[in-house]
């Protein structure tokens, strides 16, 4: 498996036919050494490049289209200025579901796309949420928790009794009903564009961008419409996976606690040991 140094080598290579020593002095600050994650770090890499390609129409255009004709311009999602140099790059902050924020110089159109890289981990579309989240209760998804309650005792059924592991394949959940699916399409909606846990996102996301290590391979979907959203979430519902799980789980002395039993499973750890679980982690395969 490539490493997140690897991405950035063969992505400098490919644009400035630098070979692999030039390359990494290109790179004032080698990935290698970074306490970031492979995905974490790929996706900083791949907002340096494009800052890098930002006037580049040959590398631009196959990717965003004709609009990109003319150059683009990264924006801070934060403080909305044009980013000046490949230095003030980093990751979106954790709030933020559009990963970087590009402007098409020709149309003057913004993208706030979601990036997700290749070769590295499954990327996460939910990361360890437990019920007590604010997004449950009283926020965007609460009318969506009692049939969410459902589907996750359903999980958990199926794990007690041995059927799946904790990574559960979305084709070997019992999603019964259109009312069932539809609910689930509604949460990942959510979760992929318009925010997390805690609310909704300070920068939505209105597109996605899945990064490689050549960058002729990237794939840029555009999801600007209601219409759009709902196909993308469509074409990628047979790659998800689903699991419980303790990361992110509430101690049991918080006052919301109680909040989070409904989905509270115990479950036998490696070690023989039970663990509790009620965090709900998806991801894409």
């Amino acid at each position: 498996m490539a490493s997140a140094l690897d991405f950035v080598v063969a992505a400098l290579s490919e644009k400035f036919n630098f070979d692999y020593d030039e390359a990494m002095n290109f790179i004032s600050k080698p990935v290698k050494k970074s306490k970031k994650n492979k995905g974490e770090a790929a996706e900083e890499a791949a907002k340096k490049l494009l800052f890098e390609s930002r006037q580049s129409p040959n590398i631009l255009v196959p990717i965003f289209g004709e609009n990109a004709s003319q150059g683009i311009e990264l924006i801070n999602p934060e403080t909305k200025e044009v980013y000046t140099s490949k230095e003030e790059l980093g990751k979106a902050a954790a709030s933020f579901k559009g990963d970087a924020m590009i402007r098409l110089v020709k149309s003057g159109e913004i993208l706030t796309p979601s990036i997700k890289a290749e070769g590295c981990a499954p990327p996460a579309i939910l990361n360890h949420t437990h019920r007590g989240a604010n997004v449950f209760q009283g926020g965007a998804l609460t009318t969506h928790l009692a049939i969410l309650d459902k589907l996750i005792l359903k999980m958990n059924k199926l794990r007690q009794e041995g059927k799946v592991k904790e990574d559960i394949p979305i084709h070997k959940i019992p999603i019964e009903t259109p009312e069932e699916r539809a609910c689930l399409e509604e949460i990942l909606e959510y979760f992929v564009f318009e925010g997390t846990g805690r609310g909704f996102s300070e920068c939505k996301a209105n597109s996605v961008l899945f990064v490689s290590q050549n960058i002729s391979s990237w794939k840029f979907t555009p999801c600007f419409t209601q219409l759009q959203k709902k196909n993308y979430i469509k074409k990628i519902w047979n790659k998800l996976i689903l699991s419980v799980r303790s990361k992110g789980l509430l101690p049991k002395k918080s006052k919301k606690y109680y909040l989070c039993e409904p989905w509270i499973e115990a479950f036998r750890g490696k070690n023989g040991e039970f663990k509790m679980k009620g965090s709900l982690h998806i991801r894409i395969k």
